[in-house]
């Protein structure tokens, strides 16, 4: 998957005709159709990187989740998309051993 979506990356007029644009559900279909070409350039480069260290259901799940919060601006949006991917992490409870020390 992730040299067939490099090629369309380079090739972002082509998305409208394949079976990747069909298959995507319908929001990021008319995301993709409004947006300009050097939106959809950016869009998916970031996918093609992201699909190569997560799968593509959670890669397009995180895609479709940024486009329905930001899709006008497309900073925003990939902004969200790599945030959903890479959340950060989780401290819990941090104990600082200082106060222990100066006891």
């Amino acid at each position: 998957m992730g040299a067939y979506l490099l090629d369309l990356s380079k090739k972002p007029k082509a998305l409208k005709y394949t079976n990747f644009f069909t298959g995507l559900p319908s929001h990021l279909q008319t995301y993709f159709e409004k947006s300009d070409l050097s939106a959809t350039k950016r869009v998916l480069q970031e996918v093609v990187k992201q699909v190569e260290t997560y799968d593509y259901e959670r890669v397009i799940g995180s895609l479709d989740q940024a486009v329905a919060r930001y899709g006008d601006d497309t900073d925003d949006m990939i902004s969200a998309f790599y945030f959903h991917l890479h959340p950060p992490l989780d401290m819990g409870t941090v104990k600082n051993p200082v106060p222990h020390v100066l006891e």
